[in-house]
């Protein structure tokens, strides 16, 4: 045996790939925080265009996470509504928050191989266009409930940021919608984004 470092290499090998994992978890973490932190910092109207699909937005969202999906859920569906009308703002700002919805489905249902339901709807009565992520995974009580869109909250030790609802709630106020979480504890969790629908302008291309 021999000193590594003040350390006997013997111990030094035991203890260094978990040393190593760490640094690459937290590094991991710092990156995300970043990430997030930039994308709010970016100006709100920097790309916001009429004519957003949210169909599109769902379906691409999917996608960039399927791999994550396949992996954590049971089961995955998509229930896109017809002749939806567009919304004003940014598809990739709109996929940052859904992608997050969508990642944080998967990590609810990774324990008990919950199922996950993306859908889209039109309310003609309030002129609203809905997505929704719906997950069958561990849910949420009422106290975490309340806390979730603060920022740097989180109940992921040594995984989360939180920052992401906390992102994508100011994301979608600047699209002039809202947010809606419903959840209930091993019942699983429900996502809605809200935004108005496009002027009758934007729809017909003016």
């Amino acid at each position: 045996d021999f000193l590594l470092g003040g350390i006997e290499y013997s111990q030094m090998r035991e203890v260094l790939p978990g040393m190593v994992d760490d640094i690459a978890s937290a590094s991991g973490r710092i990156g995300t925080i970043v990430r997030d932190l930039l994308a709010y910092g970016r100006p709100a109207s920097s790309d916001h265009v009429d004519g957003v699909d949210l169909n599109a937005v769902a379906r691409r969202s999917a996608e960039q996470i399927r791999r994550s999906i396949d992996q954590m859920a049971c089961g995955f569906s998509l229930a896109l509504a017809d002749a939806l009308p567009p919304v004003h703002g940014s598809q990739r700002r709109l996929e940052q928050v859904v992608v997050n919805l969508l990642r944080n489905a998967c990590q609810a249902c990774a324990a008990c191989r919950g199922c996950i339901r993306l859908e889209t709807d039109h309310d003609p009565t309030s002129n609203t266009v809905s997505l929704r992520v719906r997950d069958r995974g561990s849910g949420m009580s009422q106290e975490v409930l309340a806390r979730i869109t603060e920022p740097f909250y989180t109940t992921k030790q040594g995984e989360g940021t939180g920052l992401g609802l906390w992102v994508s709630t100011t994301i979608i106020e600047e699209h002039g919608g809202r947010l809606e979480v419903a959840s209930r504890p091993d019942e699983g969790t429900t996502a809605t984004i809200i935004l108005p629908a496009a002027s009758d302008g934007a729809r017909d291309g003016r």
